[in-house]
């Protein structure tokens, strides 16, 4: 087996999904170099290794049927290199937007590429040489001479190493280093916590995945505790239950790590009195809103009798029927739609502490709002017949939330996740919710459990 190359697994799904940040890459590349003469080495190094993978990617697709099986593509440290920075974009621009629906198939591509790779796989990456001598080097010696960590001693040095062969051999104004996956993850982590590397930093922020990240923190973290255990091993006497209790333990345990079913909640269903009372307090809110709103129409707009507009009755009659026709369908939908699908909640809902979510955790949109809507006028008149299901249903989702395919979900209880992008929680909606748990081994083994909490809204 080649210890250059790796084997990741893909469906077809994914597959065409990636296709596309590689192309744009590749058209990007095109645009910049007019002639091939002067087209500098990294902007060959995109050309020649996104043309490479894309043969790889069509090859595989024509291979295999679609459904029949994944395809398997094998990655040389240049193509995780290529993947990373393709990935990176697609994944800063779905924190904003998702018009093409590919966050899906984004969050399991990113899955199947970042918990396949170990952390000893290099990853080929450029970098700027004025960044090099002015960022990366004094990071590194720094690290290097004053640190007391023997982990973070061998990180330094060994990208110190490879940082200096490179810059002997290259004089060009881009540098191609290549770094172990474990050496980069440490590496902007130090560059956060060093405000001058501030361009490195914003590098290295695009280029590594948080899956990545939060794979070396738990590395990391069991490193210390397996330090902290071996330097203050103590003797543990045996459990007053015997074998009773240690089996009670083990399967406690084997009960935690399994993971959730792929149709669970995105998080803690709301109950079923807490929606009530939202709904209650909405219906409140709602009537005395509209009850303003109707007198104002009434004050400014009146008949033959004084006012401050006084209209002819035809005038009047015709232009209170296109307000009143306005207001009818404006004034639900500003209320009981729009700030559902655009922040995920109603102030009733707000108020108690309910979200309206999709399976993504993040807000359900104007469309899925909308249908939820229309269903609940269309039934509701039906002896309430959308809320039937929602005291029986361990999810709590009514007729309404089954057909839009969304969740109604208790924000208090809910620990959603922002994703695996990175993005700011504002508390209205995360664009993913995963989980990531598991350890290094010694050899390097990355053994983990992954899986996403699919959300909707109500």
């Amino acid at each position: 087996m080649n210890p250059r190359t790796i084997t990741v697994s893909f469906s077809h799904l994914e597959t065409t999904k990636i296709l596309i940040p590689l192309e744009a890459l590749l058209l990007h590349v095109h645009e910049l170099v007019q002639d091939a003469a002067d087209e500098p080495p990294y902007a060959r190094w995109v050309r020649d290794t996104s043309d490479d993978l894309l043969a790889a990617l069509r090859q595989q697709l024509s291979a295999v049927r679609w459904g029949e099986g994944l395809l398997r593509i094998e990655l040389d440290p240049d193509r995780v290199g290529l993947l990373a920075a393709a990935l990176g974009g697609l994944r800063r621009r779905m924190e904003t937007t998702d018009r093409e629906g590919t966050a899906s198939a984004l969050t399991v591509t990113r899955q199947r590429l970042w918990l396949t790779i170990p952390f000893e796989f290099p990853l080929a990456w450029w970098l700027s040489h004025d960044v090099v001598q002015g960022e990366l080097l004094p990071l590194l010696r720094a690290s290097y001479t004053r640190t007391d960590d023997a982990s973070e001693r061998s990180h330094a040095e060994r990208i110190l190493r490879s940082t200096e062969r490179v810059l002997s051999l290259s004089d060009s104004e881009a540098l191609r280093l290549e770094t172990a996956l474990a050496d980069l993850a440490w590496l902007a982590a130090a560059a956060e916590r060093t405000p001058p590397a501030r361009r490195l930093h914003g590098l290295l922020e695009h280029l590594l995945d948080p899956l990545v990240q939060e794979r070396y923190r738990t590395y990391r973290s069991g490193q210390r505790e397996r330090v902290t255990g071996q330097s203050h091993a103590t003797f543990t006497p045996p459990s007053r239950d015997g074998p009773a209790s240690h089996s009670r333990s083990r399967a406690e345990a084997d009960t935690a790590a399994r993971p959730p079913s792929a149709t669970a909640a995105p998080g803690q269903p709301g109950s079923v009195w807490r929606r009530l009372a939202a709904a209650m307090l909405d219906g409140i809110v709602f009537w005395v809103f509209s009850a303003l709103l109707g007198a104002l129409v009434l004050v400014l707009f009146v008949g033959e009798s004084p006012g401050l507009v006084v209209l002819p009755a035809g005038v009047y009659d015709a232009l209170s029927s296109l307000i009143g026709l306005a207001l009818g369908i404006s004034v639900p939908y500003a209320y009981w739609v729009y700030p559902v699908g655009r922040w995920d909640a109603t102030l009733g809902k707000r108020a108690f502490g309910l979200m309206v979510v999709d399976r993504r955790g993040a807000p359900p949109g104007q469309a899925k709002a909308l249908g939820r809507a229309l269903l609940v006028i269309l039934l509701g008149w039906l002896a309430l017949l959308p809320w039937w299901p929602v005291p029986f249903r361990i999810d709590r989702r009514g007729l309404h939330d089954l057909a839009t395919d969304v969740w109604v979900i208790d924000e208090r209880r809910t620990n959603r996740a922002a994703a695996l992008g990175g993005g700011s929680g504002s508390g209205m909606g995360a664009a993913f919710a995963t989980r990531v748990s598991g350890r290094e081994t010694e050899e390097g083994t990355w053994r983990s459990r992954v899986w996403f909490g699919e959300a909707s809204g109500s």
